[in-house]
């Protein structure tokens, strides 16, 4: 064996064991017991956030009561409002937050309903991909700080800020937005007084009285990809998403004097935003007053996931804004 032909033999071998190597650090095959295939996004972004899988239990058989029946609950008690194929259901956040996600089923259509403490992140699915009915459960990992929750048909991972699917046989799918509120159980109620309202038989033992997580920390837990100094981090904001353009309306910028009304015209569709400056809560509506699929969350994770977003009432994308001087100009 000349000189020339063992030197290429040994860079062969060391480059196969540099990549072999490599991989096992930056490119591990399972996260979580999840077999990461099809990725989307560099793996280096997803991250365990503790819980393992289903460390956090999704609720798979939701009991609902008519809303008159409904006294577990205050009129002060925020929800996540659906309504879809006709029906109104409310699901309470203090029950949603030990659950982060319910697989609920709306006449013929299957629904995933979520909630992300880490993001304040709300908003419904039709939970279907390829034609197939799909149930979630949690994954234990995070993506920008946001939920990534699994389907248990593919066992592939979805984010629930984008209803993408990011990892898996369904990589690069999108779920349906459906129409939500983020309200006071009273304004819901008062809107659809014939809702129906999940109850606190989930079949876990959690004390449903209080809110699992509460913070008024402006630190992130997890790092993000991007952030934009137009907003405060933890700056509440609902977004919309028009044929495939974004925009970001800050609670802080929303009308609050008498009318509490904003409307604004986005892409070619009419936006009504109906804020309560009290209990900071919205009815988004298109201008029948029909609700429109809509999402609110922090700042942080809208623009991590919608980076080409705008914002309303900001005239530039370089414009940084304190809170105090948005919260100070409001009429």
């Amino acid at each position: 064996m000349n000189t020339i032909f063992r030197f290429s033999l040994l860079l062969v071998l060391v480059a196969g064991w540099s990549k072999s190597a490599i991989a096992q650090y930056i490119e591990p095959t399972y996260y979580n017991d999840f077999r990461l295939t099809s990725l989307t996004v560099p793996v280096y972004e997803i991250i365990p956030a503790g819980p393992p899988r289903d460390g956090i239990p999704a609720i798979d058989h939701p009991q609902f009561t008519e809303a008159a029946q409904a006294d577990f609950l205050t009129n002060t008690d925020e929800v996540v409002g659906v309504f879809v194929n006709g029906v109104a259901k409310a699901y309470p956040v203090r029950i949603l937050g030990y659950h982060e996600v319910v697989n609920d089923k709306v006449g013929n259509t299957s629904v995933a309903v979520t909630f992300n403490p880490l993001c304040a992140s709300a908003m419904a699915y039709k939970a279907q991909a390829n034609k197939q009915a799909l149930a979630f459960g949690t994954s234990g990992l995070v993506l920008n700080s946001n939920t990534l929750f699994y389907d248990k048909q593919t066992e592939s991972l979805w984010s629930q800020a984008s209803g993408e699917a990011i990892s898996g046989p369904a990589a690069g799918m999108k779920m349906e937005m459906l129409p939500t509120a983020y309200l006071t159980w009273g304004e819901w109620r008062q809107k659809f007084p014939e809702s129906l309202v999940m109850t606190t038989e989930t079949g876990h033992q959690r004390n449903y009285a209080c809110v699992p997580y509460e913070t008024t920390s402006n630190r992130l837990l997890f790092p993000v990809n991007q952030v934009d100094k137009r907003l405060p981090l933890k700056e509440k904001v609902i977004g919309v998403e028009v044929d495939g353009h974004f925009k970001a309306y800050p609670h802080a910028m929303l009308a609050n004097g008498k009318k509490m009304l904003t409307e604004d015209e986005f892409n070619g569709k009419k936006i009504h935003i109906q804020f309560n400056n009290v209990s900071k809560t919205a009815l988004v509506t298109d201008a029948e007053g029909n609700l429109i699929p809509s999402a609110t969350m922090y700042w942080f994770a809208w623009f991590a996931f919608h980076p080409q977003t705008e914002v309303h009432g900001l005239m530039s994308p370089n414009q940084a804004m304190s809170m105090t001087f948005l919260s100070s100009s409001m009429p």
